[in-house]
């Protein structure tokens, strides 16, 4: 069976719950990659931004938003459209034989029919096939698809809490030996690398934030960083408080991306993706964390609640 548009909008709680950080992230992270604020980049940025909000809040309530899921299908649609117009009054001649990754009115030709015209269909009609067809899927069967049996989800939710484990180890090494030493956090080296971080790799907006009062308050914030670190390894490894460790994780992943990659002033949009790639996994996998229930799977709470239950 094909890959239809209202497919997009049915998910495992595993797949939903893993994408919708991503699309939030992507949402928040695209305007802030502009150097030079045209007419048509803003209008680009607003409609990417706003796709990806959408998305994400189709596949957080797919049947309360179906509405969303159209409307978004509607916005890929404008998108491919607007691409071919563009390619097809270019200077770019027609080529029947085209490498795919090339912009090019063949591609765009065939992006608009195998993706903008079905998108199109599903935004008016709100499926792609009639119900009846063998083929046809509408969101009358988001139920039955997200009825997932009790041993994928726990294999979903086991392979999740193993990445947080993973996660959580990490950070382990990150704040031990911040904390169990002394060169970070009383012998300048938290300053150093801010120093770093401003002389090159800190985006512009960031540089007066790093100058001004990291620099000014250095040692509190050094510790800050090193028991912080620590105490996100310790909740995740432990499966203790593990949505208020990952909030601050995302916080703190997205405060060193926009501190230390900087791709440079011109910079193509991809490039902006690829010197992030440090942080920007680390975020997403908190933002993960942090809107699931990874914190149930492999946790010290249960054996916690014995020793209380012992203790009275």
């Amino acid at each position: 069976m094909g890959v239809r548009p209202e497919h997009f909008f049915i998910s495992t709680p595993f797949i939903r719950w893993t994408l919708i950080p991503v699309l939030l992230l992507f949402a928040v992270s695209i305007p802030l990659m502009i150097d030079k604020w045209t007419l048509g980049g803003a209008l680009v940025v607003i409609g990417l931004s706003t796709t990806a909000v959408l998305y994400a809040a189709a596949l957080a309530w797919p049947r309360r938003l179906r509405w969303v899921g159209r409307a978004v299908a509607g916005m890929v649609f404008v998108f491919y459209a607007i691409y071919a117009v563009d390619q097809w009054f270019s200077d770019t001649p027609f080529r029947l034989v085209e490498s795919k990754s090339n912009a090019s009115p063949r591609n765009a030709l065939l992006g608009l029919v195998i993706i903008g015209l079905p998108a199109l269909i599903y935004a008016l009609r709100g499926r792609t096939l009639p119900p009846g067809t063998a083929l046809g899927c509408s969101l009358r069967m988001s139920a039955q698809v997200q009825a997932v049996p009790a041993r994928s989800l726990d294999a979903n939710a086991k392979a999740l809490a193993y990445l947080r484990i993973a996660v959580g180890v990490l950070f382990l090494i990150f704040g031990e030996y911040k904390v169990f030493g002394t060169q970070f956090t009383l012998g300048g080296g938290f300053q150093g690398w801010i120093n770093r971080f401003i002389a090159g790799g800190a985006y512009p907006f960031m540089i007066p934030v790093l100058r001004g009062f990291v620099l000014s308050h250095g040692t509190v914030i050094a510790f800050l960083v090193a028991y912080g670190e620590l105490a996100i390894g310790l909740a995740l490894v432990l499966g203790l408080l593990v949505r208020a460790a990952s909030i601050c994780g995302v916080i703190y992943m997205l405060a060193l991306l926009f501190s230390s990659n900087y791709p440079g002033p011109g910079a193509a949009l991809w490039q902006y993706f690829g010197a992030s790639l440090d942080h920007s996994v680390l975020a997403l996998c908190f933002g993960a964390f942090a809107l699931s229930g990874v914190g149930d799977v492999f946790t010290v709470r249960p054996w916690l609640g014995r020793l209380r239950r012992r203790a009275a």
